[in-house]
């Protein structure tokens, strides 16, 4: 296994819990801006009932996906916590802290 797999490991997995981290919250601001949208066209009756009804079924389908990042949640923060990754990540983001072990 060459260092670049080692390396690439860790960021992967850094990267993974971030995304399902920043995907809960990107999905609630999402479903809500599209329900205030389906108001707004319904109160300016800008719009028909059937647009109105995809709207909200893709708003549904936010949330069903957030759920769904909340349920993954323990499984990438698992991924993210074994084999000592993060001592890698410490040492590729912290210079120092790499030499002070090294000696």
């Amino acid at each position: 296994m060459d260092s670049k797999d080692v390396t690439c490991r860790p960021i992967g997995r850094l990267k993974n819990l971030l995304h399902n981290l920043g995907g809960y919250p990107d999905r609630t601001i999402q479903a809500a801006h599209l329900r205030a949208l389906a108001r707004q066209l319904c109160d300016e009756r800008a719009t028909g009932h059937d647009t109105l009804r995809a709207v909200d079924a893709v708003a549904d389908n936010l949330l069903a996906c957030q759920q769904q990042t909340r349920e993954e949640f323990d499984q990438v923060f698992d991924a993210f916590l074994k084999d000592g990754h993060q001592q890698t990540l410490r040492s590729l983001l912290d210079p120092d802290l790499g030499e002070g072990e090294a000696s």
